[in-house]
């Protein structure tokens, strides 16, 4: 069992900004404790293989063909059950020595991308596997490998060109510690979009769950104020 430490508040800056409601003075407030759980993920790969198309789709069900790259640090939530997955895509940040740690630290899983049409990208598999063995805080990750934009090709070629052409890779991927499974998909098309995560999910450690204590604050609004 991890307790959410430090970093997470420092990733999140670079996405979103927190505001906190105003809580008048002489309002009556109940306070209880919750317990939020997830699991940290993060997506990476090569430029323009469509890692914010993915965490789009998946999170928001949402696909834009305008969308552009990611200029620092995307950031979204999805629940499965009781637990949220924590899902990043840094951009490419990551590439970068000073912050890479600080962008691997603690994650459960990763999703690394490829384009199926964009054989470099395909290739350069091995250098991100490579960083997140290099890079990685825990001992129970788990990796999916994920070629996209099946929606460039037909449904018979699909098949042929990710199988056939690059068969070694995919054998030798299958093989490695950590990877749990290579599948492809389509942003656009909402394919296979969700089995990359219900996998990664269900091969997660239980015990490396996060745990994030938050305060609920009730306001009786009804109080009569005092004095």
């Amino acid at each position: 069992m991890t307790i959410i430490d430090s970093s997470d508040s420092i990733m999140l800056k670079h996405s979103q900004s927190l505001k906190l409601d105003h809580v008048e003075r002489f309002a009556v407030a109940k306070q209880t404790e919750s317990c939020n759980k997830f699991f940290k993920i993060l997506i990476i790969g090569d430029s323009n293989v469509g890692k914010s198309a993915i965490l789009s789709r998946y999170c928001y069900d949402i696909f834009s063909i305008t969308l552009q790259p990611t200029i620092g640090i995307d950031f979204g939530l999805k629940k499965i059950k009781d637990i949220k997955l924590q899902i990043w895509d840094t951009g490419g940040l990551e590439r970068f020595n000073s912050i890479r740690n600080l962008y691997y630290r603690g994650i459960n899983g990763y999703v690394v991308v490829y384009d199926i049409m964009e054989p470099n990208s395909i290739i350069n598999i091995n250098r991100w596997l490579e960083q997140i063995v290099k890079y990685s805080t825990l001992d129970d990750y788990v990796v999916m490998i994920v070629g996209n934009k099946t929606d460039m090709v037909n449904s018979i070629e699909k098949e042929e060109y990710v199988d056939k052409k690059y068969d070694y890779l995919i054998k030798n991927w299958i093989d490695m510690p950590h990877i749990i499974g290579h599948t492809i998909c389509s942003a656009m098309n909402n394919y296979n979009i969700n089995t990359i995560f219900d996998t990664l999910f269900k091969n997660f450690n239980p015990r490396s769950v996060y745990i994030n204590k938050t305060v609920k604050i009730e306001i009786n609004k009804n109080q009569s104020k005092c004095c």
